[in-house]
């Protein structure tokens, strides 16, 4: 496995779209279900706490002992659902470990019984994104997160703005 490293700049996928019809083969290798406990298992939540602090302005940091509950998309997800379940979707067990840190900050912390997706063959959401996208321009393959108000949530891609359109990107 490579070294794990953060990368604050960056952007997900270009999306590129794709003549129709076409056909995909299913999924095949592993893929991540939890990419931060695979890579930095001691640490998982450390991209999510580096991130917020290189986004925020530097000469005022994180003020981290000043924020009720820190938790990732993953977490909402789960609890979401569970409190508001979606009729014919079964809500599966699962478990979320909380940790008071300090006088009133609650970390909600993922756990998942292992990292790593063994294909089954049942699904094509990878090859759908490799026929449908590419890397962005010099910008690496890997996993893309946005910071939304200090929630991490995984991008699969964009689409470029039309010609003169206002783009956060730079265009």
């Amino acid at each position: 496995m490579d070294q794990p490293s953060t990368s604050h700049a960056g952007s997900p996928a270009e999306w590129t779209g794709h003549a129709l019809p076409f056909t995909l083969q299913p999924d095949d290798g592993s893929n991540f279900i939890d990419q931060n406990g695979a890579r930095i298992a001691q640490y998982p939540m450390l991209p999510l706490f580096s991130a917020a602090d290189a986004i925020h302005d530097k000469k005022a940091p994180v003020d981290w002992p000043a924020v009720d509950v820190i938790t990732d998309r993953n977490g909402l997800r789960k609890l979401l659902r569970w409190l508001n379940p979606s009729e014919g979707r079964e809500v599966c067990d699962f478990r979320i470990d909380v940790e008071l840190v300090g006088a009133k900050t609650i970390i909600l912390g993922r756990w998942e019984g292992r990292t790593h997706n063994i294909p089954t063959g049942r699904s094509f959401g990878f090859a759908f994104e490799a026929a449908t996208s590419q890397a962005a321009p010099g910008c690496p393959i890997s996993g893309h997160h946005r910071a939304i108000t200090y929630v991490r949530c995984h991008s699969h891609a964009y689409r470029r703005p039309f010609e003169g359109a206002h783009n956060h990107l730079g265009g």
